[in-house]
């Protein structure tokens, strides 16, 4: 056990500190879904979706998606007002390119990679959705 515990220590770490937090809104427009990294003190605008799924997964694929059946992930459920705050510890390293996805019922998903530093938390974004459209819609 001692051995584990030293190694650890030996490649930095055993784990990295991720923290996000963000807000859900409704898209204005059919552009299509976006996530995006904003300031702590800017705003996101817009009618909230409460109760998406927010996914963050810390192992990608050389494509930059998810590796499928990966144990390297957290995922949560927004709370009422479309608010989310993941508070988690991934793989060992510094500045890390990580995916995060959100979905909604009735929403197109969405999904991006960004780059976590670890100096810099929160990391704080917008998230705007757009409604599944019917073939009524094409």
């Amino acid at each position: 056990m001692l051995l584990v515990i030293l190694l650890c220590l030996a490649v930095g770490g055993c784990g990295r500190f991720y923290h996000l937090v963000g807000t859900i809104v409704a898209a204005n427009d059919f552009d299509g879904a976006a996530i995006v990294e904003i300031s702590s003190d800017e705003a996101c605008e817009g009618r909230r979706i409460p109760a998406a799924t927010i996914r963050l997964v810390y192992e990608l694929d050389t494509n930059q998606q998810p590796v499928p059946d990966t144990s390297w992930q957290r995922s949560i459920v927004a709370d009422q007002v479309g608010e989310f705050e993941i508070k988690d510890y991934g793989p060992p390293g510094g500045a890390k390119q990580v995916g995060l996805e959100i979905n909604a019922e009735g929403y197109e998903t969405a999904y991006t990679v960004y780059r976590d530093h670890p100096k810099r938390h929160p990391h704080v974004f917008c998230v705007s959705l757009v409604p599944v459209r019917g073939d009524e819609d094409v």
